[in-house]
């Protein structure tokens, strides 16, 4: 008995001793975090990039109605105050998850095209939308001509230098309809199917060029990732389609020079993207206190998370996708060392346990738009290495020979372009990999693209 006593009061004291050190070490954790080092990362981050030129962000907002350019902004402005009137926190009784809000740009006449017009345009998966055209390249014009006022909104795009949003940085922060902006590349190969070559590709080489800017200067990931598909894999592969056709002695159109110029950091970077998705995350932590309905909630939350050092954490993370070791490995088309999931075992964690969890689950996903901007890059080298090939064909050289000799601009250290097998297209391995036809496995596969007859590589040749 005496034992038993004995042992309880050596297991009371030494739990009362253990809370004690815990208390201590949450206190001092607190304290101590965010770091001067981490307190600087968020000033960093809060810092959004300086771009020259206009915003594309009001246009692209009200693409599919009817606007007036002298209203955009007037009318930006008040979808963004609506917006922001909107509760943070639904009401309980409501089913939403999120409170919605009527738009302005819906009192304008909708320019959206018919359901069966939608249908017509050339989708992501399209293989050849020169193709898809030329089916029924009648009914394809009309549709065009059907069309005509949204596309010419749309080809406005090309005024402006970047993308920023206004809108407060919510989770659930309304987001443009990016599908229209995709629309133009129907009109542009029905423009080169109907016999204006020239013109056709050099629209594409336009629309590249504007994809390629507004991408690289915009601060949300989905900007990002849109527009550099939009420029290299649809409207690239477009270009490339059209070139395989067209004599290799015809120069091209001057949009072309800059379109598939070698890429420099900005079209292979995520930095600028990464400033917007720490607001996000940092806007998020900040008013978590605003969910916390019941008294046991509002009592629990400042003992598992602490929303400066979790800020603090984020602005850590996103800022290695800035720094100086990051941009030499983009340039080298290296792809960096992948984040990886975080330890909660560390003492930062001991007065921000949620807030270390939610890092560690966000941090890895991340790295793979890496692999997509630099295959962005990779694209532009093939396409860039495509140009220069024509421009350099006759004269003696071999396509092999042309294909070794391009600028050192159009090569990578890290992954070469090469003939495919029929010795038709040129080829780059990608490094973000896909999923096969039943969706169960993720492969590495290439990017390839059709050559003119005048640089077909022979075999043996």
């Amino acid at each position: 008995m005496n034992r038993l006593k004995s042992f309880l009061k050596w297991g009371a004291l030494s739990l009362c001793v253990l809370l004690v050190i815990l208390a201590a070490a949450w206190a001092i954790s607190k304290m101590m975090y965010p770091t001067q080092a981490q307190r600087e990362a968020i000033a960093e981050m809060e810092s959004l990039p300086e771009y020259g030129g206009d915003n594309a962000f009001a246009l692209l907002w009200s693409l599919g109605y009817d606007v007036p350019d002298a209203e955009l902004e007037q009318v930006l402005e008040e979808d963004v105050q609506r917006f922001s009137e909107t509760p943070l926190v639904p009401d309980p009784e409501e089913e939403a998850v999120y409170t919605g809000f009527d738009s302005v740009k819906t009192d304008y006449a909708s320019l959206s095209p018919s359901s069966e017009d939608r249908g017509m345009f050339c989708g992501d998966r399209d293989e050849s939308c020169l193709e898809k055209v030329r089916q029924d390249l009648d009914a394809y014009q009309a549709m065009i001509e059907r069309n005509r006022r949204l596309l010419d909104r749309v080809s406005r795009l090309d005024e402006f230098e970047y993308l920023r949003s206004p809108f407060p940085p919510r989770m659930n922060a309304p987001i443009p309809a990016y599908q229209p902006a995709s629309y133009l590349r129907t009109r542009h190969a029905v423009e080169f199917a109907s016999g204006n070559e020239r013109e056709a590709i050099a629209s594409v080489c336009r629309e590249i060029q504007t994809w390629r800017r507004l991408s690289a200067n915009s601060e949300l990931m989905i900007d990002r990732i849109y527009g550099i598909a939009n420029a290299t894999k649809h409207n690239g592969a477009l270009l490339a389609n059209m070139l395989s056709e067209w004599p290799v002695d015809q120069p091209l159109p001057a949009p072309c020079d800059s379109a598939l110029a070698p890429p420099e950091l900005a079209d292979v970077s995520l930095c600028n993207a990464v400033h917007g998705e720490f607001a996000r995350v940092a806007f998020s932590v900040r008013t978590l206190d605003q969910y916390n309905s019941g008294l046991l909630d509002r009592l629990l939350m400042p003992v598992f998370i602490d929303a400066e050092a979790s800020a603090g954490l984020s602005a850590e993370h996103f800022q290695r996708y800035c720094d100086a070791s990051t941009d030499a490995a983009l340039l080298a088309d290296r792809q960096p060392a992948r984040a990886t999931q975080s330890s909660v075992a560390r003492f930062e964690c001991v007065g921000n346990l949620y807030g270390c969890i939610l890092s560690a689950i966000a941090e890895p996903g991340y790295s793979q738009y890496e692999s997509r901007t630099l295959d962005h890059g990779a694209h532009l080298r093939v396409l860039g290495t495509l140009a220069w090939m024509r421009q350099n064909a006759g004269v003696g050289r071999t396509p092999k020979a042309l294909l070794e000799d391009r600028p050192d601009a159009l090569k990578s250290p890290e992954r070469n372009i090469v003939f495919g097998p029929e010795g038709r297209t040129l080829q780059v391995p990608l490094y973000e990999p896909e999923f096969t036809g039943d969706g169960r496995e993720r492969v590495h596969v290439h990017w390839s693209i059709p050559l003119p007859p005048a640089l077909y590589e022979k075999a043996g040749g």
